[in-house]
């Protein structure tokens, strides 16, 4: 058994003529949890799906526990590796508990039935995910944040050794975010699960990160812990904005603040005659 439960190596992939990944090799730890971070189109879900084979490499090879991901068996690598892409599409008129359901599937053989650890495996993913009492619900009634946590079950009730999750905090307000990731983090931390997810939120990668994957135009520009490459040179890399780099006090992990623009400062200047009306009544 490896220590590094995925790797790519070279990966370069394109849509036609146009390259969006670039020779990016990089080792992700079995038991890890980490976060691919970079600007809109940098191809940071190019990536993970090729991690999840969803995407074929035109040079190059992913590897799940050292072997070609490419010549496993598809129910094999079901079994070992589940992905959560962005904007899945929904069945129609399925309820939530028929979606959580579908992660079963891998487990089952040509003549397999459905059996009690299917059922308790759905159970504890609609329970982990506060989605229990919306079970017999239709998916497409639900709201945006209700839907990303049935579909997060879904995830979880594949018992899956890796977890790829392309945005898992979309659509979700800040309590349930925070509720999301601690959830990733305890199923790591308790059942060793090999969680990779791409984030927007660099504060929230940081803090919730073993390791960091920086991408820029479909490279790899860093990778390693947050503490030791969250730097303001590497944001201003990769995002182009200048920032401040400070430990958060909480999580002790590094935490970006942005600069403020000429425009901000602007909005932050006195205000004058106009500024001082609106507490008298004139609007």
């Amino acid at each position: 058994m490896t220590s590094t439960m995925l790797s790519a190596r070279n990966v370069t992939i394109g849509y036609g003529e146009f390259p969006v990944l670039h020779a990016l090799d990089c080792d992700i730890p079995r038991g890890s949890m980490g976060s691919i971070i970079g600007a809109n189109g940098c191809g940071k879900s190019t990536f993970l799906k090729a991690l999840a084979r969803l995407l074929p490499v035109h040079q190059g090879a992913v590897l799940l526990e050292g072997r070609a991901i490419g010549t496993l068996p598809t129910k094999q690598v079901a079994r070992t590796l589940g992905i959560l892409p962005q904007s899945p599409l929904v069945p129609e008129g399925i309820t939530v508990e028929g979606l959580v359901s579908r992660g079963r599937y891998p487990h089952h053989g040509m003549f397999g039935g459905w059996t009690s650890q299917d059922d308790a495996a759905v159970t504890e993913a609609l329970s982990l995910t506060h989605m229990s009492e919306l079970a017999s619900s239709q998916v497409d009634e639900l709201s945006g944040g209700q839907r990303q946590r049935a579909w997060i079950a879904l995830s979880l009730a594949q018992q899956t050794d890796v977890l790829l999750l392309d945005e898992p905090t979309t659509y979700l307000d800040m309590t349930y975010q925070l509720e999301v990731l601690d959830l990733l983090a305890d199923l790591n931390a308790k059942k060793g699960t090999t969680i990779v997810m791409v984030l927007h939120d660099i504060n929230l990668a940081t803090r919730y990160s073993d390791w960091i994957l920086a991408m820029r135009d479909g490279r790899r520009l860093a990778m390693g812990k947050p503490a030791e490459i969250i730097t303001e040179s590497l944001i201003r890399d990769v995002f182009g904005m200048e920032s401040r780099v400070v430990l958060d006090p909480e999580s002790q992990t590094p935490t970006v603040m942005p600069l403020a623009t000429h425009s901000l400062r602007s909005r932050r200047e006195p205000k004058g005659q106009d500024f001082q009306e609106f507490g008298g009544g004139t609007l």
